[in-house]
């Protein structure tokens, strides 16, 4: 294909772009928005189980004070708690408030309401060349970061 890298980064730029408005959008629908896209993001990755800060910091790809200060917003706002692990107290645990749990549940409708729309018009061979496509691009792109943190 004719001009693939320049087609390609478009699109995964555009996509990127294009799904941060949607969830904002969507979001911003919910009656008691207070929180960003990447704050409920961040509770959907909580889960229903409590996890350490520093779990949820190397999942989401973030530094340890970093993840400290959001955690501390949303706590400040009623949709997390943090508390001490009883195995380990040197570990903070965090779980999400029903408020949390509630917004969470939005964040994950908000996601599964994206892929069912965008996918609505594609053959389940084609639902299965697109995931395995993002797969691909996306262990490529997480093999060089760890190389290029290997290095450092």
């Amino acid at each position: 294909m004719e001009h693939f890298s320049a087609f390609f980064t478009d699109a995964m730029l555009s996509l990127f772009q294009e799904m941060l408005t949607y969830e904002s959008m969507m979001l911003s629908q919910t009656e008691q928005m207070d929180i960003s896209t990447g704050e409920a993001r961040l509770l959907w990755k909580i889960g229903p189980s409590p996890k350490t800060l520093s779990s949820l910091a190397s999942e989401m790809g973030l530094t340890l004070p970093t993840m400290t200060v959001a955690v501390q917003k949303l706590q400040k706002k009623g949709y997390v708690l943090k508390e001490r692990s009883k195995e380990d107290g040197r570990a903070v645990l965090i779980s999400l408030t029903d408020k949390g749990k509630r917004m969470a549940h939005i964040y994950h409708y908000v996601q599964e309401n994206a892929a069912r729309g965008a996918s609505a018009n594609f053959t389940e061979a084609e639902k299965e060349a697109f995931v395995s496509g993002l797969n691909k691009v996306n262990c490529y792109l997480k093999d060089r970061i760890e190389k290029m943190e290997d290095k450092k």
